[in-house]
């Protein structure tokens, strides 16, 4: 029995070979780590940002900017990563995790912390 060759509609779009099976769920799998995680996470925080700008005193506004840097970051470490999802899908045959970029945003999201906590110590 001949190996099963992969569908020429699942090719990826700027490249003419076509997904294998793995290929496929892989990026299927940082897909919905992109989608579901990183741009529900950045919407949160930008929301967060937004409702301390209108509802508090402008003693709380440097916080609101903080949030919303942190959407930023989010925001950008997503689009990174959905511009390099390509590449990864068919440079690598096995799945490799965003372990870069979730320390990247581990490292940010504790520096945001800390720098909402020491600025609601000092008012």
């Amino acid at each position: 029995m001949a190996p099963r060759q992969p569908e020429p509609q699942f090719a990826w779009a700027e490249e003419d070979t076509p997904l294998t099976d793995n290929q496929r769920l892989d990026m299927r799998a940082q897909e919905r780590t992109l989608d579901g995680a990183m741009w529900r996470t950045a919407v949160g925080s930008l929301t967060a940002g937004l409702v301390i700008f209108k509802s508090f005193s402008s003693d709380l506004y440097r916080i609101g900017l903080v949030m919303l840097g942190l959407s930023l970051c989010i925001t950008l470490t997503g689009l990174v990563r959905k511009a390099t999802t390509p590449l990864r899908i068919h440079e690598h045959l096995h799945y490799r995790s965003a372990g870069n970029f979730v320390a990247f945003l581990a490292v940010v999201g504790t520096a945001t912390s800390l720098t909402v906590v020491y600025m609601l110590s000092i008012i």
